[in-house]
């Protein structure tokens, strides 16, 4: 690994996470992968960035994210008739969360 030519140094603020943020090019949601070091160093870098599996859902989902922000006035929550007919439909259906889907359905 190749070593840094200046180090930089900052209190335990925003300000040290600001620095982060700015030199790894990272918003304030993204994720990092860091490594406590046996030395108590830490090491941070930028993660990867996430690949579509999917491209098309990929364009869907961005085609949603950009109309809404155009036009967030054509949000509106369901009717109550609607609720009513999916409650309908999904009546006594168990759902676990944490169970493994089968392989035919992913």
């Amino acid at each position: 690994m190749p070593r840094l030519r200046r180090r930089t140094r900052a209190p335990v603020t925003d300000t040290a996470g600001s620095l982060v943020l700015v030199r790894l090019k990272l918003g304030k949601r993204d994720k990092i992968p860091y490594v406590i070091q046996p030395s108590g160093d830490v090491l941070i870098s930028r993660a990867a960035p996430v690949v579509d599996d999917d491209p098309v859902v990929g364009k869907f989902l961005r085609f949603l994210a950009n109309d809404l922000a155009k036009h967030p006035q054509n949000v509106r929550g369901l009717s109550a008739g609607l609720r009513a007919r999916i409650r309908s439909l999904v009546a006594g259906t168990i759902v676990d969360r944490d169970a493994r889907l089968d392989r035919r359905d992913e």
